[in-house]
């Protein structure tokens, strides 16, 4: 039996592997984004809240843009997170293919042959997860900068908030 196409087959598993791993990892950071993002918000409401209750604390003016700014961030950082994490299609052989592998070409094809026939459906199913996960590192990338964003905005609302009762 021949080698031929081993080598290449193996770094195309590996490939088919790691584009899986990397897809499941952006799902996994877009969660996390939202749940960040809205934990903050969170924070801030209980924060304006309770400052709210209190009759002597006056919120002070300058510090509103920075916060409305911080909270309009945070909610683009959590919609990019959802966005990232939405399941994308990708391509697969389908089951008439995969039918097609045992009935037609099993007894037929070479060793060799058939390394050539997975690899090319291989291929496919990477390029597509690829193009799903590229989509997917857009708009995480977007969220953690909109994070970066709201958080600066944030620091200049504790700034003016201490400027203001110093």
């Amino acid at each position: 039996m021949s080698d031929q196409g081993k080598t290449y087959g193996s770094f195309i598993e590996a490939e088919l592997a790691a584009e899986r791993d990397r897809r499941n990892r952006f799902d996994d950071r877009g969660v996390s984004l939202v749940k960040t993002s809205g934990s903050l918000v969170t924070l801030l409401a209980a924060v304006v809240a309770f400052l709210r209750t209190g009759r002597e604390y006056q919120f002070p003016r300058d510090a509103v843009g920075p916060l409305m700014l911080a909270l309009t961030f945070l909610t683009i950082a959590a919609m990019a997170g959802i966005v990232t994490s939405l399941n994308r299609a990708y391509e697969v052989p389908n089951p008439p293919t995969l039918r097609k592998l045992l009935e037609e070409r099993w007894a037929v094809d070479s060793e060799v042959s058939a390394r050539n026939f997975v690899g090319e459906m291989q291929v496919h199913i990477i390029h597509s997860l690829r193009k799903g996960s590229n989509w997917k590192a857009k708009f995480l990338l977007t969220g953690l900068i909109a994070q970066v964003v709201a958080l600066l905005a944030l620091t200049v609302v504790v700034y003016i908030i201490l400027l203001a009762y110093a």
